[in-house]
């Protein structure tokens, strides 16, 4: 659906644009984020042995331009590029690229008025075969509010729909016994969710910065089977070719609760440049009592320009 090649050249030119013409240098910002970490359940499995964990590597660039519209109100636009290639499944390598723009209104002076946000934001996504490529739109409606001048809330709701191409017939979905007229959607990737996030940063004297947060995700999992069962395909709502791999793999998308929890350090090592240590743990409940989980560790270096 999407050439990995054309996203990564359409977000770099977008991103070099941002970078040559500007008018201040103090109201644009360039990031670019490096970092490697291990994945324990990269299939979504529900058991042994379709649990496959990897490890990561990824990278991040992002680009951004702020625009005050008022005494208290600013726009920020901004562009990314990123891609993530898994070491012993590569199947799931992916590339994306992304616009966004978020509206913040501060509610009076100094650093410890509360803020709202709202904010849109459209992401291409490319992988290996079309069944996982994707576009996605989202919506972002968020508070935050400084408590003293180590500690910060913040506070979001928000909502996205997942869209993708029409996916053919194949032979193999024929082996299965395939009908016509009662089988499930190809379309792994066509369905909506929407979230609520809360969570706090603590900065030290030194510019350390811990993060912890919590989400809570009404949504869908995609998984992926070798061995596709009855019972999965009647609490599935789409089902088809796993395209991450070469044998015979299935993917089937789940309703699903997802919860998740993280916390991560931010380093200084200089002004413009820190390093990154997160950890996130996933706890995905399914129909039919179905219930799996998947952690991700990581570690990286952020850059800004």
């Amino acid at each position: 659906m999407y050439s990995k090649t054309r996203i990564l050249h359409t977000a770099l030119l977008i991103l070099g644009a941002s970078a040559t013409h500007h008018t201040s240098w103090a109201n644009e910002t360039i990031q670019l984020s490096l970092s490697a970490g291990s994945e324990s359940n990269v299939t979504r499995g529900l058991h042994d042995p379709h649990i496959k964990p990897s490890g990561f590597l990824s990278a991040r660039l992002e680009a951004g331009k702020l625009f005050q519209l008022g005494v208290n109100d600013s726009l920020l636009l901004g562009v990314g590029a990123s891609s993530k290639r898994y070491g012993k499944l590569s199947g799931f390598d992916q590339t994306a690229a992304s616009l966004s723009a978020t509206f913040v209104h501060k509610f009076g002076f100094g650093a410890y008025a509360h803020q709202l946000s709202l904010s849109a934001s459209h992401q291409w996504l490319a992988a290996r075969g079309t069944a996982r490529d994707r576009e996605t739109s989202a919506i972002n409606l968020g508070w935050s509010k400084r408590l003293t001048p180590a500690w910060s809330l913040f506070a979001s709701v928000s909502a996205e729909e997942n869209q993708t191409q029409e996916l053919p017939m194949q032979a193999r979905l024929n082996a299965l016994g395939y009908d016509p007229l009662v089988a499930l959607p190809f379309k792994l990737y066509d369905y909506s969710s929407k979230a609520l996030q809360i969570g706090a940063d603590y900065t030290f004297a030194n510019g350390l910065m811990l993060t912890g947060q919590y989400e809570r995700s009404d949504g869908y999992s995609i998984s992926s089977t070798a061995h596709p069962s009855q019972s999965i395909y009647k609490i599935a709502s789409a089902f088809y070719i796993e395209p991450a791999f070469a044998n015979d793999w299935y993917a089937y998308r789940l309703k699903a609760d997802i919860d998740s929890y993280s916390l991560s350090v931010s380093i200084p090592l200089a002004q413009d440049m820190a390093v990154d240590i997160s950890g996130n743990w996933f706890d995905i409940s399914a129909p039919a009592g179905k219930h799996y989980d998947n952690s991700e560790l990581s570690v990286g270096l952020t850059w800004g320009f």
